[in-house]
């Protein structure tokens, strides 16, 4: 005899019951139904109450940038979705192949110099430097602080995603093969996370406008070449690589925007004395 479905089954155990049983049954599942609702209802109203007091500080700027993350945010799981579950490798093979045309001797030393910039053995000498000159010469512990999130937060995202995602590198590297896992790019990640973090410390200073074009212009040129730095090696998949870059814009302007307005007042407020 064939196995019948859960709804048909729901369906006589329902109509086999006494009448009572039947409507105690669906009393039963109201008071349940209003029990899980009303507390619903209540976060409902606290979220209304919250964004409406919020939008009285919603700039276009704020808003401009939420859209920006949920927008990245998107093609972030749009690359989980092809490459991850999909198993869709046809652009990335055809990048790779098309990059390594291009491999030299000198190119591969800059490269190594790039992605080395990126590298656990820059970055955390780079963020220790950066939060004690804050911390001890700038006096600024707020500051301090909010870079030592901002760094950890972002290498522990990392380490989570790829132990979560399981993808495998490329199998023949340029430079020695490593152990871990592919996506999203860490270096990419964090490279950008650090540079990005770089350039807003560079707008809230004192600088010409000019000396802050060209610095965040370098900035972004060295975030960018370290993610095409590890395509070049052959040790990241070039999705690897656009998802580290989202991963990165994705925590950076949010912890950004968090920080903001947890300590209550503009993040880095007294930079510009620097």
């Amino acid at each position: 005899m064939a196995n019948k479905s859960p709804a048909y089954n729901y369906i006589c155990i329902i109509t086999s019951c006494s009448l009572s049983n039947t409507i105690g049954y669906f009393i039963w599942l109201y008071f349940a139904f209003i029990t899980c609702l009303i507390p619903v209802i209540i976060k409902y109203m606290k979220l209304y109450n919250l964004l409406k007091r919020f939008s009285g500080k919603l700039t276009v700027k704020l808003l401009i940038t939420l859209v920006l993350i949920l927008s990245t945010l998107v093609i972030f799981w749009l690359i989980i979705h092809e490459v991850i579950y999909e198993k869709e490798e046809a652009i990335d093979t055809t990048i790779i192949n098309f990059v390594a045309g291009y491999r030299s001797q000198q190119l591969t030393a800059f490269m190594e110099v790039m992605t080395f910039l990126a590298s656990k053995f820059f970055l955390i000498p780079a963020y220790l430097i950066l939060i004690s000159w804050f911390l001890f010469h700038q006096k600024k512990k707020t500051v301090a602080l909010n870079v030592a999130i901002t760094g950890t937060i972002g290498f522990c995202l990392v380490f989570i995603l790829k132990n979560i995602f399981h993808r495998n590198r490329p199998l023949s590297p340029v430079i020695e093969p490593l152990n871990d896992y592919s996506f999203p790019s860490g270096h990419t990640t964090s490279g950008f996370i650090f540079y990005g973090l770089l350039i807003y410390l560079v707008w809230q200073s004192k600088l010409s406008k000019v000396f802050k074009f060209i610095l965040s212009f370098l900035l972004l040129l060295i975030a960018l070449l370290i993610g095409l730095s590890r395509i070049y090696l052959g040790v990241h998949y070039p999705s690897d690589v656009l998802g580290g870059f989202c991963l990165g814009f994705i925590w950076l302007t949010t912890a950004l925007l968090l920080l903001h307005y947890l300590n209550n007042r503009a993040i880095f407020k007294n930079l510009r004395k620097v």
